[in-house]
């Protein structure tokens, strides 16, 4: 297209990027978030009155950061300009998962400290309230991802993966 073309489609609002559109629209979105709530930590689930899943997208730029694939996709990164524009809107990139599992990991430390060892029931649930149980399955499963601090950590305060084996072992040694 010569200038003058590109000119005239520019006036009309013609969308030359619609992913860059897409991705600006979305970071509006984030922007209202934050006006309403006062933080850009939204949750995975949440969505617009627009209808636009913005947790799912504040999800996908967490991941993107950390260069992580998404399902059968090639992995990708954010741009340094998208980072840019997303630090100076005060984004968390630690989202709403990372601060569960640390209470999780909070809760499981407090139960060792009371009974000695992390073998928690899996009903079992805290002074405060916390579902520690439930917290252990989802840290067995395959399904719930960690990151290698996390799987560390738990390591390192001795937690069983595989409740089965450290039965069957704990009967073999007596």
């Amino acid at each position: 297209l010569s200038s003058e073309q590109i000119n005239r489609l520019a006036n009309l609002g013609f969308v030359f990027d619609p992913k860059e559109e897409q991705w600006n629209m979305a970071y509006s979105e984030l922007t209202h978030y934050k006006e309403q709530f006062g933080e850009t930590r939204v949750p995975t689930n949440y969505i617009t009155k627009k209808g636009f899943r913005l947790g799912l997208w504040v999800s996908n730029q967490r991941r993107l950061e950390k260069g992580i694939a998404h399902k059968n996709r090639p992995s990708r990164t954010l741009s340094v300009e998208r980072r840019n524009r997303l630090d100076e809107l005060g984004f968390q990139w630690e989202g709403i998962i990372n601060e569960s599992w640390d209470k999780g990991f909070k809760e499981l430390k407090a139960y060792k400290a009371e009974f000695g060892d992390v073998n928690v029931p899996s009903k079992y649930v805290s002074k405060s309230g916390y579902l520690l149980g439930n917290w252990i399955i989802g840290q067995r499963s395959i399904k719930n991802p960690r990151s290698h601090k996390q799987t560390k950590a738990l390591n390192q305060l001795g937690f069983i993966w595989n409740m089965h084996n450290s039965a069957w072992d704990k009967s073999f040694n007596a």
